[in-house]
């Protein structure tokens, strides 16, 4: 697929990680390199493989094989990456190249970024706990016995 039609789920790469693919991708290792993206608004977004992408545009590949990552729309999972998408177009992250001016050190990038989708997927778990307890809440039915509801009359 061509990179250029990729769209980003990531703020920020590692800049170990991106030194260590640059050692080894080249014209021919990128053909055996696989994108995950999932496909949303008939679009491609990437969901692993940032750095690579980022590597390979680089180095004047265009060209990249991706898979279709199989992902529930209704999971934890997916709700992050929807996320993910909204905090990219709010800072303006569309194409890999805009990754450029926004690859950290390691320690930064685990704070800003690991941590961040860390703790966002504990709150969106976390929210979907409480609807369900919720609305098991709401179904929840009593059952009396008529001798239990008659004691609280006098006849």
């Amino acid at each position: 697929m061509d990179i250029n039609n990729l769209k980003l789920t990531q703020l920020y790469l590692n800049q170990r990680k991106v030194d260590e693919v640059s050692e080894w991708l080249d014209d021919v290792s990128v053909k055996n390199t696989i994108i995950s993206v999932i496909q949303y608004d008939n679009q491609f977004y990437i969901v692993d493989g940032h750095t690579r992408c980022f590597v390979a545009f680089q180095k004047g590949v265009i060209d990249i094989p991706v898979e279709i990552y199989d992902v529930d729309n209704t999971s934890v999972e997916m709700q992050l990456y929807l996320d993910c998408i909204k905090w990219c177009e709010q800072e303006n992250i569309y194409h890999i190249n805009d990754l450029s001016h926004r690859i950290l050190v390691e320690a930064e990038f685990e704070k800003l970024w690991i941590e961040r989708c860390q703790s966002h997927m504990e709150d969106i778990q976390d929210a979907r706990d409480a609807n369900i307890a919720y609305r098991e809440h709401l179904n929840y039915k009593v059952t009396y016995t008529h001798e239990e509801v008659m004691k609280y009359f006098t006849l």
